[in-house]
């Protein structure tokens, strides 16, 4: 059965549920692209509140929470039909970006993600509040090369949305931990 990439903004959830059952082997011989994992949204508490304020009771299940600690949306970096830029995976708020994060601090077209020969590259499209990898600030339209020996690499986009760059391998291993723990969790 063939492995299927993540679909655009597709939960971490989700996805580790889809792919749950499939061997590493078969996972990283299909799946050749390093996945994002967005590990952050900007905080809903800092928005103006309208009015009275509001209470309730939240709820949420214990694999939910090991979820949220592991990350929300799981992007591929591949092209979508709908990106005429066809040699980057693009990054932004606008929706005809690659990866969308509609978000206030992220710029209409951010950064972008490109492959030279098996090397991936970032770099930040000029966008008004910087993209980062591993907390340091990238200078505008400078390619930045990403060490692929890194099964992990910490990518911030504004810094309000902070993600995880992962190899395949290290997307796998990540897959078979939150399995394991939700396993754990449940009995």
């Amino acid at each position: 059965m063939a492995i299927e990439l993540p679909g655009p903004r597709e939960k971490l959830q989700k996805y580790v549920q889809r792919m749950s059952g499939r061997s590493r082997d078969e996972f990283v011989s299909e799946v050749k692209v390093p996945l994002l994992v967005q590990m952050t949204e900007p905080d809903a508490a800092s928005k103006p509140e309208s009015g009275a304020p509001r209470f309730g009771t939240m709820s949420m299940n214990k694999e939910n929470l090991v979820f949220a600690e592991a990350g929300l949306y799981v992007f591929p970096l591949k092209k979508q039909a709908t990106n005429a830029f066809g040699m980057m995976v693009t990054v932004g708020r606008a929706a005809n970006n690659d990866i969308v994060l509609p978000y206030e601090g992220i710029s209409k077209f951010h950064a972008y993600f490109s492959n030279l020969g098996g090397s991936w590259v970032l770099v930040d499209a000029k966008s008004t509040n910087g993209t980062f990898i591993e907390a340091r600030r990238l200078a505008p339209d400078t390619k930045e090369k990403l060490d692929l020996t890194r099964p992990v690499t910490e990518v911030s986009f504004s810094s309000a949305i902070n993600c995880r760059l992962y190899m395949p391998e290290a997307f796998y291993d990540l897959m078979s931990q939150l399995v394991q723990v939700t396993k754990k969790k449940g009995e």
